[in-house]
């Protein structure tokens, strides 16, 4: 079966969606009915979950070398983030490397929602929780 051709208005969403902008600035710029603000958000995600533009837009980004391995690369660095803090002075200065939560934190809140963890107001699943249950429980924590 012939790949389905995008149509004006699907080849500007692409475009603007690679460009780095919103879903509501892609949606008016690509031609599309201005609407309230959460229907344009709404449209631009069904229009991007159409298989023939998803590819579109995956083909755009991974020109500019954006592919889900330079996505996720980051999060995982920064997962296992270290600081270096410098302890003493002088002669007896000495470099001490620790782990940067901070840096660890905002990853993992990242990588959690991104794997379903969280709900939409940030919040973690009941699910998780009882998968950590389950785990302190299996190893006795």
């Amino acid at each position: 079966m012939a790949k389905k051709s995008l149509t004006v208005k699907e080849r500007k969403l692409v475009k603007a969606k690679a460009q780095g902008k919103s879903n509501k600035e892609s949606y008016l710029e690509a031609g599309y009915a201005p609407s309230t603000d959460k229907a344009m958000v709404v449209n631009t995600s069904r229009v991007l979950a159409r298989p023939n533009v998803k590819e579109a837009l995956q083909a755009e980004l991974a020109k500019q070398g954006i592919n889900i391995e330079s996505v996720v690369k980051p999060i995982a660095e920064g997962l296992r983030a270290e600081k270096v803090s410098i302890v003493g002075n002088g002669d007896s200065a000495m470099a001490e490397i620790t782990p940067d939560h901070n840096v660890r934190i905002k990853s993992s809140q990242i990588a959690s929602k991104w794997l379903g963890l969280e709900n939409q107001e940030g919040s973690v699943n009941v699910h998780f929780h009882a998968h950590q249950a389950e785990q302190k429980e299996k190893y006795g924590l």
